[in-house]
């Protein structure tokens, strides 16, 4: 009788193959949850002026001054400061993308509360945002062998008479440049003669030179921006109140500006495009170069009572920035 041994397959060959496209495979799987981790983490965390968001602050300040209400607005233009400031900062508030975001505006606004913010967000955060509404006033400082000549400051919570922010100290507590974007609501401090200069010994003058650390900015950000992630919006002349009426509808200037914190915030636009939203809800023009605080409008001007003088509004830098880091 034959009887036929069938052969069993050898299975530590194939098994050893089975245990090594395991590995290969699990390894694969790994690479790719950590390189999602990555870029995730990059979206979040990217390093300065890379257009994401690491860590970014926004920071109000304003004075409670406006006593005089010819040439300030009065308590209707306090009030009117008050409530604008506390509604941009729940737009900021909102997004939860900014970790530090605070409103200073009135008995905040102190010199030494806003020097020592500047310096913790230069050391602490990646991108800084400020506004700033209230007034301007030449000034002086003891630096010897100063040549700038006068130093610009603005108003602090009381205003005239009191202690000023001045420029110079606002720069000297820079560190790192990381202050991108500043919309200083006070007159004077965007026009081309008021941008200020920095020496070689790091002194400077001006508050876009103080606040952007330089003064190498596309002096119209708005029909060109200059690519450099740095915004600063001013005045030439004179500011225009938040209770001015833009003349289409019940708008006024503080709905403008309310609109532009929302646009570029909730929609993530750019500097630009939210100021082309603005214009466009408030004034019922196309854009913002077709309204008013682009191509000029009339102030009373302190210095020739019963006369008018033309002001702008001026956006330097770069008018792509966006506040929502990361978007687009």
């Amino acid at each position: 009788m034959i009887i036929w041994r069938c052969k069993e397959p050898k299975k530590g060959k194939n098994q050893m193959k089975k245990t090594v496209v395991l590995i290969f495979c699990m390894l694969l799987l790994l690479s790719l949850v950590f390189s999602i981790l990555i870029l995730s983490i990059g979206n979040e965390t990217g390093s300065h002026g890379d257009g994401q968001n690491e860590d970014s602050a926004f920071i109000i300040w304003g004075t409670r001054d406006y006593a005089d209400e010819t040439y300030m607005g009065g308590e209707t233009e306090r009030n009117a400061s008050r409530d604008v400031c506390n509604t941009i900062h729940g737009f900021f508030v909102d997004t939860q993308r900014y970790d530090y975001c605070k409103n200073f505006w009135g008995p905040d606004t102190q010199p030494d509360q806003v020097y020592s913010n500047v310096s913790y967000c230069e050391e602490n955060y990646n991108f800084t945002a400020i506004f700033y509404k209230g007034h301007s006033i030449g000034t002086s400082c003891d630096v010897e062998d100063y040549e700038f000549g006068e130093h610009w400051a603005l108003y602090a919570a009381e205003g005239y008479g009191e202690e000023y922010i001045i420029d110079y100290l606002i720069h000297d507590r820079m560190s790192s440049g990381t202050h991108d974007f500043a919309f200083l609501w006070t007159c004077g401090y965007g026009s081309e003669d008021m941008i200020g200069e920095i020496d070689e010994n790091g002194h400077s003058v001006g508050m876009l030179a103080s606040w952007m650390d330089t003064t190498g900015l596309e002096d119209d950000g708005y029909a060109s921006p200059d690519g450099g992630n740095h915004c600063f919006i001013g005045f030439d002349n004179y500011s225009i109140w938040f209770t001015n009426k833009t003349t289409y509808g019940d708008f006024d200037y503080g709905d403008f500006v309310s609109l532009f914190f929302e646009y570029a915030l909730y929609d993530g636009w750019t500097i630009n495009d939210a100021l082309d939203a603005a214009a466009e809800e408030t004034h019922w023009q196309s854009s913002f170069g077709d309204c008013q605080l682009y191509t000029g409008y009339l102030m009373p001007d302190p210095h020739g009572p019963g006369q008018s003088v033309m002001c702008y509004m001026r956006v330097w830098g770069d008018g792509n920035l966006r506040l929502l880091r990361g978007e687009g």
